[in-house]
């Protein structure tokens, strides 16, 4: 599985997404531990999503990045951020679940000014989901 995060400028936002993956008609919680949610695609029936869904610590953030990333991701939000992250199986799945998520939460995102940046383990760090999967 791939790894992909979510950084947000708002825990506002965390909270929309946590909400979102949990009622999302196309996945189906299977189990949860002390951090991780593991949901199965309701249509094909495999494991799809591990959503680690407490927010990235400073010690992550510094093993998981490096010091240009973090200079990007600091210089993007110039304060507080909220680092999600999303162990995934199928990319066009994954495309599909932000695709609604950023659909369905568009008029609070942008109400509220929230910036979000996009880290995709081989790819890099993106701040528009389009330009990251060329849509």
């Amino acid at each position: 599985m791939e790894v992909f995060s979510i950084i947000f400028s708002d825990k506002k936002a965390v909270g929309l997404f946590h909400h979102f993956i949990y009622t999302y008609p196309n996945l189906k919680l299977k189990s949860e531990d002390s951090d991780t949610a593991y949901f199965i695609n309701t249509k094909t029936k495999v494991s799809e999503i591990y959503f680690h869904y407490l927010v990235v610590d400073e010690e992550e953030y510094q093993s998981n990045y490096t010091a240009s990333e973090r200079k990007k991701i600091q210089d993007f939000f110039m304060s507080a951020f909220f680092i999600i992250d999303l162990q995934y199986r199928d990319e066009f799945f994954l495309q599909e679940i932000l695709k609604d998520f950023l659909s369905k939460n568009s008029n609070i995102l942008n109400s509220e000014k929230i910036k979000i940046l996009y880290s995709h383990s081989q790819k890099g760090i993106f701040d528009s989901a389009k330009k990251m999967f060329n849509l």
